[in-house]
């Protein structure tokens, strides 16, 4: 490259001696004005030759400084291979690698990749921590559901054992309950003396605590008048309280005896309110019977306490005895039903009972939510039965809809 460089010298000299010497030998041919337009032209381009002959030896200076700066053990010789060449030291000439630059893209690229990464190993960890999770969930499961199906068992045994309503004097349990139901038509006309009674269209439920001696008893007194035959609300009355639909509102009903006077039956109820949580074991007879124009409803009830907020009782009974009397009433307008009807729940115990007062305190503190609770339950049953018996009774098997009437009405 430096012989190159000063043969390009030389051949500027040469040049410009040239230029220099031929307006002499022309000066007397040629006119003034365009030698000196050439003069000047063939200056400039020398000018520009020197310039470039001037950076060409600078750039030279520069590759040979860095060429003698470098290591001489770094350099490798590389020799000109050609298709039927030999490379004789073994050895081939590595051309010098370009500067990468990096571009803005690859710089993002790679700051995706890590994200991507962390990404990827932070869902791997979730997913494991998430499958263990569930796994000891399962296993936790498993070991509720058995305990509880083992408890369940348990406890039905129990309840089973304890809900056995199948006793060896049920027979004349039944048969003294009859006995009491005839006695209390004797006891029925002196009640019907009392002065709650002697207006027959006052209307009045009384329910308050009587004692008498050393008893104490639960009472209750209404007098009402029905728009119905007297015939059709007993009859109603008479389906609601020996219907079969019992068995819907307790558990292992039983029908002991049932003719169209006497109907015996059993069951449990379990009775839950907001402050109490019981368990009862029943008996109960419905009399019916028929005196001089009158309809006469008895009941005779047994209730035997089983646990009452889960504490057992044991020697304490309920008993209970009630009637209602339909009667027709003459109106001005029309005849109506007098229905008057009274009930008394008592509770005795045996002399050996252990806590006999707090057990007949508790067993009293029920006796006015029973009460609300079983007559909400008759009077939604009740309803449906009068109009059934009331369409009975003007000759129609089924009671007519509505739209049966409407039809009616337009015909």
């Amino acid at each position: 490259m430096t012989t190159t460089l000063g043969q390009f010298q030389t051949q500027c000299e040469s040049f410009e001696t040239k230029v220099v010497r031929s307006p002499q030998s022309t000066v007397q041919n040629t006119p003034q004005k365009p030698k000196r337009k050439r003069v000047r032209r063939e200056r400039i381009e020398l000018d520009q030759l020197r310039l470039e002959s001037h950076k060409l030896q600078r750039e030279l200076a520069q590759l040979q400084g860095i060429h003698n700066g470098r290591d001489q053990n770094e350099i490798h010789t590389k020799t000109r291979s050609f298709a039927n060449s030999k490379i004789t030291d073994g050895y081939q000439l590595i051309a010098p690698r370009k500067k990468e630059i990096r571009s803005v893209w690859q710089e993002i690229a790679r700051r995706q990749l890590q994200e991507r990464w962390k990404a990827q190993t932070t869902n791997r960890e979730l997913r494991e921590q998430l499958q263990a999770e569930y796994e000891l969930g399962r296993q936790m499961m498993v070991l509720l559901h058995r305990n509880v199906h083992a408890k369940h068992s348990t406890e039905l045994k129990v309840l089973n054992k304890r809900r056995s309503l199948l006793l060896d004097h049920e027979k004349s349990v039944f048969k003294d309950q009859e006995l009491q139901a005839e006695s209390a038509l004797l006891e029925m006309e002196k009640i019907l003396l009392r002065p709650a009674y002697r207006n027959p269209r006052a209307c009045f439920v009384n329910t308050f605590f009587e004692e008498s001696g050393n008893t104490q008893a639960f009472v209750l007194e209404s007098n009402m008048t029905l728009p119905f035959a007297s015939q059709v609300t007993a009859n109603a009355v008479w389906e609601v309280m020996t219907t079969d639909k019992m068995k819907y509102h307790c558990y292992e009903h039983r029908v002991v005896f049932k003719s169209d006077t006497v109907v015996s039956q059993a069951f449990g109820i379990h009775f839950i309110t907001d402050v109490s949580d019981a368990e009862f074991r029943c008996k109960y007879t419905v009399r019916r019977f028929s005196d001089d124009g009158r309809i006469i409803i008895v009941w005779v009830a047994l209730f035997e306490p089983i646990e009452l907020n889960e504490l057992q009782y044991q020697g304490v009974r309920c008993r209970q005895t009630g009637w209602v009397e339909f009667s027709d009433l003459q109106l001005e307008t029309a005849t109506t039903t007098l229905a008057r009807s009274y009930s008394r729940l008592s509770v005795d115990a045996d002399e050996d009972a252990e806590n006999k007062e707090l057990q007949t305190r508790s067993l009293f503190s029920l006796a006015q939510p029973i009460h609300d609770k079983v007559g909400t339950l008759y009077s939604a049953h009740l309803e449906k039965a009068l109009i059934q018996e009331d369409w009975k009774l003007h000759g129609f098997a089924e009671p007519v809809t509505s739209s049966e009437k409407e039809a009616g009405c337009l015909r």
